[in-house]
């Protein structure tokens, strides 16, 4: 079945474009919008991916994605099969964490050997270059508050 979404995403796609370019483009913009506002964070050089990695901590990867077909950015922390007790550890807390979010954060705990998620998401049209600045500020501000309330959790878990 089509989706209405999915027709304004394909309608609005440009001639000649394609999602590794569009992702590429993405990143770039981001990285510069993040360096410009002088954040703590660290992003990386963008790579044609849906997703940019800003920070490893305890086998614990902080990212920020995208998913153009789904119309969606988000950030999530994953947890490796070695994670997987920070992440219960996590969850035991997850009122106090969500307050200092400030936004409410999808926990989707997965069975031995695959990864585990916390992760916040937006719907976004990411072939709508005039949005991205909005889109890029919402990423950088959910990946300073998802680093400053998770890093320092993860480095005192043993």
């Amino acid at each position: 079945m089509v989706r209405e979404e999915d027709l304004i995403l394909v309608s609005a796609r440009q001639a000649g474009r394609t999602p590794a370019q569009l992702q590429l483009d993405y990143w770039t913009a981001f990285r510069n919008f993040v360096l410009g506002k002088g954040s703590f964070l660290k992003p990386p050089e963008p790579k044609a991916q849906r997703y940019m990695v800003l920070e490893n901590t305890r086998g614990c990867r902080l990212a920020a994605s995208l998913h153009i077909k789904d119309c969606q950015i988000w950030v999530d922390l994953t947890f490796g099969r070695n994670g997987k007790k920070y992440f219960e550890r996590l969850e035991k807390d997850r009122e106090s964490i969500e307050k200092r979010i400030g936004a409410e954060i999808e926990w989707v705990p997965r069975s031995e050997g695959v990864e585990s998620w916390i992760l916040v998401r937006k719907r976004a049209d990411l072939t709508d270059r005039a949005d991205w600045a909005r889109q890029h500020s919402w990423l950088c501000d959910k990946l300073e508050r998802f680093s400053t309330v998770f890093r320092p959790k993860l480095i005192k878990m043993r």
